[in-house]
């Protein structure tokens, strides 16, 4: 949803991926002036594949879908993972085992403290936010969906946001999500649509 945009707090550079090729030639000029690379991103980014080769290199696989690459994978010194399901698939390979981790996403708690608040009457309905929604349907069960599905129809008095976005090449997770939703006639979950320009507002109303 970026064509190039320029910020300083953090300090970073967001540029749309048909813009590639450029970046090609600017990342290892770039990657002098670090000291580690962090690579957030598939579990094959083919424009880091072609660009990081000077100093270490961790790679956090947010996204589970492509296919694996060998050479990258021997090549970076440190890999993250973020379910159970992708560790159990890289430790098929002792090498990658060994330097496989799994982390789950979590919040800075430093930055997103509980809001003090009065004592909320006891009408008041806890809520419970997910997100980023995962794309394809094949990651709804690795991500946790269908707990949360679940944890749903066990806890009607809790209110179940989920949180999608749009992407340029669809979605086929969230209409299936609608579905289960639907059929199960759960009241307390909902599908919340839309870009958030500020996620740390959006957190801070499920504090």
């Amino acid at each position: 949803h970026v064509l190039l945009r320029f910020g300083s707090a953090p300090i970073h550079v967001a540029v749309h991926r048909s813009l590639d090729p450029l970046l090609r030639l600017v990342v290892p000029t770039v990657e002098r002036l670090v000291r580690v690379n962090h690579v957030y991103s598939e579990i094959g980014p083919w424009l880091y594949q072609k660009t990081l080769r000077r100093k270490p290199t961790v790679l956090t696989i947010a996204s589970e879908k492509g296919d694996i690459n060998p050479a990258y994978l021997d090549h970076v010194d440190a890999i993250t993972v973020q379910t159970e399901s992708m560790l159990d698939r890289l430790s098929r390979v002792e090498r990658w085992r060994k330097k496989s981790s799994l982390v789950y996403p979590g919040v800075d708690l430093e930055r997103f403290r509980p809001v003090q608040t009065t004592t909320p009457s006891s009408s008041a309905s806890p809520k419970v936010l997910f997100a980023p929604f995962p794309r394809p349907p094949e990651e709804i069960d690795p991500r946790g969906v269908t707990l949360l599905l679940e944890l749903a129809r066990c806890n009607p008095d809790v209110q179940f946001d989920l949180l999608t976005r749009p992407w340029a090449r669809g979605d086929t997770a969230s209409s299936f999500v609608r579905s289960l939703v639907e059929h199960r006639r759960l009241g307390n979950v909902r599908l919340l649509e839309g870009q958030r320009q500020r996620m740390e507002n959006l957190y801070r109303e499920y504090a």
